[in-house]
């Protein structure tokens, strides 16, 4: 329901929902997906290395997230930026994505790290063992995967 009011809201060509699809079809923390750059991107897949843990991601593209990139603005080396053209910082990025679930009239207890849970439940739904998920999402325990 969340998911849906958002993409309502922020259509296909936005900042917003580029940002929102690099977080549910990467599962890219907020730390993390406004350092990602163009050159992480490519037909193959998504490339990066998690902050948190310092775990490398290597995936391919769901086709939602080719769609939103392909909308995306290519002017800067990273793919979000600020209205200057600049690269965000952690914390603009958040209060930019907490902006963007509000306008979309998200409740507050929405938080962006909900997409990178979001990715996982996907994954374990479509039948992804608990070390694909470990992998995709970058985490360091099996454990933290299965949860």
């Amino acid at each position: 329901m969340e998911c849906a009011a958002y993409e309502k809201r922020w259509p296909v060509g936005t900042k917003q929902r580029t940002a929102y699809s690099l977080m549910l079809y990467v599962g890219t923390a907020r730390v993390d997906v406004h350092k990602i750059t163009w050159r992480q991107l490519d037909a193959e897949g998504a490339q990066y290395v998690r902050s948190k843990t310092g775990v490398g991601v290597d995936m391919s593209i769901h086709a939602e997230l080719q769609k939103a990139l392909a909308g995306a603005a290519r002017d800067h080396v990273t793919v979000i930026n600020t209205e200057y053209g600049k690269p965000f910082t952690v914390g603009r990025f958040s209060g930019f994505v907490r902006d963007a679930m509000t306008a979309a009239g998200l409740p507050l207890d929405c938080k962006p790290h909900g997409l990178r849970k979001n990715l996982g439940k996907r994954m374990a739904d479509a039948g992804c063992t608990a070390h694909e998920i470990m992998a995709v999402l970058g985490h360091t325990t099996l454990e933290e995967a299965e949860r």
